[in-house]
């Protein structure tokens, strides 16, 4: 009787996990769902345990076999939801982080696979649902993703290894905010506050990539010349 109990504990509370709609929630809810997870892990070995079993008789061996396809129904069903809770904690982990920390801790790179991964995810994900709950979920946090989708270019032209102290002063130039110009750029300011500066719009982010483009092809044009 120990499969089939924890497979009704475990689906039970599968139930209440389908109807999880509070995305403020979400630390909350990963690690119910991660605590759920691993109790599945567990539980998908146990008709394999017992139905290998040699000292089983026929009629337990059947049993442990007839539980199996529920097993890996139940678990099944716990790991969509898990990835997709997934998916919003890491979202939220990362943005505070990304928009509110240290921006010389940015790796565009790192950002740019990491938003393409969740929109993948997401859409992946939004096959696997037809609750109003998880689709209210995913539609949300696909916004949100693709809100913060806009920063990407910022971030990648003010975190150009190629940019010099020349480079800045422009950049506060045309960003018209003179009073950054003695800020250490990397440890002072944030990809916040230079979203609320609008730096991240027209038609302060052109002049921010014409300078980043500008600074990436300097050292090639010094390398020739010193040639």
């Amino acid at each position: 009787d120990v499969v089939p109990t924890l497979c009704r504990q475990v689906d039970d509370e599968l139930m209440l996990a389908q109807r999880w709609h509070d995305i403020d929630n979400y630390e909350a809810y990963y690690a119910r769902i991660e605590a759920l997870k691993q109790r599945t892990d567990t539980l998908r070995q146990l008709p394999a345990m017992l139905s290998s079993n040699q000292a089983l008789l026929g009629q337990e061996a059947e049993i442990a076999h007839e539980f199996h396809s529920t097993v890996l129904d139940v678990s099944g069903r716990v790991d969509v939801l898990h990835s997709l809770w997934g998916v919003v904690h890491n979202f939220h982990q990362h943005y505070n982080a990304w928009f509110h920390g240290v921006f010389d801790n940015i790796d565009p790179n790192t950002v740019t696979g990491t938003v393409a991964f969740w929109k993948a995810e997401l859409t992946r994900l939004g096959s696997c649902f037809s609750d109003d709950s998880s689709r209210s979920v995913i539609d949300r946090t696909q916004g949100s993703v693709q809100e913060f989708e806009q920063y990407i270019p910022l971030m990648t032209y003010m975190r150009n290894p190629g940019l010099r102290v020349r480079h800045r002063s422009l950049l506060f130039q045309h960003t018209l905010h003179p009073s950054y110009g003695d800020v250490n750029l990397d440890t002072q300011v944030t990809l916040h506050d230079m979203a609320a500066l609008g730096w991240h719009k027209a038609p302060r982010i052109d002049a921010i990539a014409t300078i980043s483009a500008t600074a990436t092809k300097e050292p090639t044009i010094d390398c020739r010349l010193a040639s």
